[in-house]
């Protein structure tokens, strides 16, 4: 037989055995005192003594250890950002400024693996903030920055910083410079 018409018949076959309640019981086997037809006297029991019992206190769940932001200084100079708290400290040359959902943390991790070159990953961040004076790059060259996998040209000449933000579809926008 064709397997797969060997599985409508199955199918079926399962399908009519529930809907029929087939090999169901007509009353439930735990019932094994009827209930009395008529009205039941209440019958007085002696009071029961209690005592009360020494319980532990409660337990209370391990609280889960965030990990510790930390940067190195020296090549690749790798920050490795782990944010509940925006106001908490942020070290190294990037900064997560919003998250996108803020009950849960967000993470960051960057690299500048070689010169004018730099590397960004995010977990639900909404916002960052890339210090650019922080890193030894070179002057008069192209800048890219990859973030989540997208790359983008950053503009290095006056600025200190650069801001990026995500959008709802999740492309990575370079935020226009405050003055």
């Amino acid at each position: 037989m064709n397997p797969r018409v060997r599985h409508a018949v199955m199918l079926a076959l399962m399908v009519i055995f529930l809907a029929t309640g087939a090999g169901c019981p007509k009353e439930s086997p735990n019932k094994k005192n009827p209930e009395p037809k008529g009205l039941a006297l209440p019958v007085e029991q002696p009071p029961v003594e209690t005592r009360p019992v020494m319980t532990k206190p409660a337990e209370s769940r391990p609280v889960e250890s965030q990990p510790v932001s930390t940067y190195v200084p020296s090549p690749p100079y790798r920050v490795r950002l782990y944010v509940t708290n925006l106001s908490h400290e942020q070290p190294g040359w990037l900064r997560i400024l919003k998250l996108n959902d803020e009950r849960k943390a967000g993470t960051a991790e960057g690299l500048f693996p070689e010169q004018n070159d730099v590397n960004v990953t995010t977990s639900n961040v909404q916002q960052i903030e890339v210090h650019i004076s922080f890193l030894p790059l070179a002057p008069r060259k192209r800048t890219f920055l990859r973030v989540d996998g997208q790359v983008v040209e950053i503009v290095t000449k006056n600025r200190k910083f650069v801001v990026l933000e995500r959008s709802p579809a999740g492309v990575w926008k370079v935020m226009p410079q405050k003055r």
